[in-house]
This record gives C-alpha cells, structure tokens and sequence, in this order.
C-alpha cells in the first residue's frame, strides 16, 4: 500500500514536471514570436516583460518538482 502511494505521487510528479515543461516552451516561443509581430514597441514590451514573469515562475517549478523526483527516487535506494 505504502509503494503504491509513492509510485503514485512519482508519477503524478513526473507528469506535472512535463506540463511545466510544456508551459515553459509555449510561453518562450510566444515571447520569441513578439519579435515577429508588428506590433508598438510599448505593447510588445509590456507582453515580453509578462511572458517573461511567467517563464521564470515555471521555471522555478519546474526545477522543484525536478528536485522532490530525484529526492524521491535518492529515498528509494
């Protein structure tokens, strides 16, 4: 019951790393679009500052889940 529980968690964990991983790549490849828009310098600033805030923010995410999983897996050996 007790393994069960911790595979579970692991892969819930694995797959949430992957979705920030996903997240990571949709908004980096939206920030870098900006630069093919035709759009005003002030708005397209505005979008690169925000698309960045949330780059880092799952970023940051991502590196933690990244860490409880090799915590996790270091707790099993």
């Amino acid at each position: 019951m007790f393994m069960e529980k911790e595979e579970l968690k692991l892969k819930h964990l694995i797959a949430l790393r992957n979705n920030y991983f996903s997240m990571i790549m949709l908004i980096s490849s939206g920030v870098a679009g900006l630069f093919l828009a035709k759009l005003a310098i002030s708005k397209m600033l505005f979008l690169m500052f925000v698309g960045a805030y949330f780059d880092c923010i799952f970023i940051s995410k991502f590196i933690y889940v990244n860490n409880e999983i090799k915590m996790m897996l270091e707790d099993k050996e």
